[in-house]
């Protein structure tokens, strides 16, 4: 239940790729509205495709359907991150038209919450 209540609760959209009935992979996006900004935001925040599956296009796909989902509701831009080390991960970011951005991201972990 704490699952399902969850999902019910968020902006988040998520899609499971499946394989001979096997998961297979997944991708999340989330969206936002924001004062400051008069269309909603999104963000791809995950992508994960197995070992097996990987090179066959299935990244691609759920990227398709996660941007589809977004603009459905609006989304005009979206972002997503990964490290600099994830050559195959850029590879497929840059094959479905996503540009380097030059913006710097500070992170902070914030313990005691």
């Amino acid at each position: 239940m704490e699952v399902r209540q969850c999902l019910l609760n968020t902006n988040e959209i998520i899609v499971l790729a499946i394989c001979n009935d096997q998961a297979a992979g997944f991708g999340c996006a989330q969206y936002y509205n924001s004062f400051c900004y008069p269309e909603p935001h999104g963000e791809i925040t995950e992508l994960f495709i197995i070992e097996e599956g990987r090179g066959k296009g299935w990244g691609s796909q759920i990227i398709c359907f996660l941007e589809e989902k977004l603009l459905q509701i609006r989304v005009k831009e979206i972002k997503l991150l990964t490290g600099q080390d994830n050559v195959r991960a850029q590879k497929t970011y840059q094959k479905a038209n996503y540009s380097l951005s030059d913006q710097v991201m500070y992170e902070k972990t914030v313990e005691g919450s």
